[in-house]
């Protein structure tokens, strides 16, 4: 990761404490660092802090709901009201336990 993805994540984690209180906040900035890891720095640079804190935040509340060894999958359209965010797009959001080549899967899943 270099300078740059890293400040900005940075931003978005000190966004995340000015928010969050409670036993939580640790697990949230830890998931916020590593959801936007590997995130391309111009996808990072080219969004609002608000809507990135705000992306992570919805993911991760999200996420907490599954069970383990289940998997979760949405599809929805980001309102503010409902996720804290908005996109031009439709979202695809799973959580699963980690399993070889399932990215790839879907992926290919998706394209077709």
């Amino acid at each position: 990761m270099g300078v740059q993805e890293s400040t900005r994540i940075e931003e978005i984690v000190r966004h995340l404490r000015d928010r969050l209180n409670g036993d939580g906040r640790a697990y949230a900035e830890r998931f916020v660092r590593q959801f936007y890891d590997r995130v391309p720095p111009e996808d990072l640079t080219g969004t609002d802090t608000d809507r990135l804190y705000a992306m992570a935040l919805s993911f991760w509340r999200f996420g907490a709901e599954r069970k383990t060894g289940t998997i979760t999958i949405r599809a929805f359209n980001p309102t503010l009201e409902e996720h804290g965010w908005t996109s031009a797009h439709s979202v695809i959001e799973i959580v699963n336990d980690d399993m070889p080549f399932l990215l790839d899967s879907l992926l290919g899943e998706l394209t077709q």
